[in-house]
């Protein structure tokens, strides 16, 4: 769904993830993702509750990355980047033989991989182990697809950093490839950002990629406003200087530097508790969002942006979100 008119999209999250991923990753009940719409139907709210809830809400948690920044690209290609420094290949990274766009979406679908680093990590355990069963004539093959889902549906959705170490016991240690993607991301800035010292030599950093998917300041809005995010400190300070929130509390942010982490539902309650919130709006693009909506169980939780694109409500961008919301988008800065 894009531009125009679209359903209303705060909804039973329950009721919208509980069949996900037997929809999404089994094959012999899906049908590419429209399954979902046949295992899980989402209860839409009438126009008379639509009205009713869009005044209780009383407070805004935004994630980054998809609703704040668009970051979706500039990870990918860190990833990409990663795999193929990682692999020694001198070949075109533009192409993405290693990490493809659709192996980046579908595990989007999967709550555990709203850290893109582990992602990475996860990537490249799976396509060294396809490499090494293959024949050596054919060792330069991408992962197929039918072997991604298959692991997406075998990785849990508690203690899945463990599993990815029992089920690839000879792949490359998660520091590495979580430092060798810093590297690339931060670039130049890296031991400003870090205090660390590089490991390779660094280029321009990705982060210089991130766009800001809005042009208004936080302050201009109607209601106390949060942040729940995975990026860590080090990189909400990058996004936020993209967006021009350098002023933005700190003390209403939350990333996993303070061990809290999607799926979680405990992020949304410490910053609900600070803004003495009941019925807070959690803006989110993932199934990690959705996840940590449905377990916290309380407010309206809006999907934005096309990373799950066939979930049946959803919002192009975070102003539509907030405008049905019956929430004044602030003017552009």
């Amino acid at each position: 769904m894009s531009g125009g008119s679209h359903p209303r999209a705060h909804y039973n999250v329950e009721q919208a993830t509980s069949g996900f991923f037997e929809a999404f990753l089994n094959p012999l009940t899906r049908s590419g993702l429209s399954a979902i719409l046949r295992l899980s139907p989402v209860t839409a709210i009438s126009r008379e509750e639509d009205v009713e809830t869009m005044s209780q809400v009383d407070a805004l948690i935004f994630d980054v990355d998809g609703v704040l920044v668009d970051a979706n690209d500039t990870y990918l290609k860190v990833i990409q980047r990663a795999l193929k420094i990682f692999l020694g290949d001198s070949g075109e990274i533009s192409r993405g033989e290693h990490f493809t766009p659709w192996q980046y979406r579908t595990a989007k679908g999967h709550p555990c991989f709203n850290d893109d680093y582990d992602l990475a990590w996860f990537g490249l355990c799976a396509l060294l182990e396809f490499r090494g069963a293959s024949p050596s004539s054919k060792r330069e093959e991408k992962l197929p697809e039918a072997i991604w889902r298959e692991l997406l549906q075998e990785c849990p959705l508690e203690g899945s950093l463990s599993w990815i170490e029992r089920r690839f016991p000879q792949g490359p240690p998660r520091e590495e490839i979580r430092t060798l993607c810093e590297e690339i991301y931060f670039g130049e800035e890296y031991s400003g950002m870090t205090g660390k010292s590089p490991l390779r030599p660094l280029e321009r950093g990705l982060w210089k990629l991130d766009t800001p998917l809005v042009r208004w300041h936080w302050s201009s809005l109607p209601l106390p406003s949060a942040i729940y995010t995975g990026r860590p400190e080090t990189e909400l300070r990058l996004a936020l200087g993209v967006l021009r929130w350098e002023d933005f509390p700190r003390d209403r942010c939350i990333t996993p530097d303070l061990g809290i982490s999607k799926p979680s539902p405990r992020g949304l309650e410490v910053l609900a508790e600070a803004m003495q919130s009941t019925n807070p709006a959690f803006f989110g693009d993932s199934q990690s969002d959705a996840q940590a909506f449905r377990s916290y169980g309380r407010g309206r939780f809006c999907p934005i942006g096309s990373l799950i694109p066939e979930m049946p409500r959803w919002y192009p961008s975070l102003n539509e979100a907030l405008e049905d919301l019956g929430i004044s988008v602030p003017s552009p800065e």
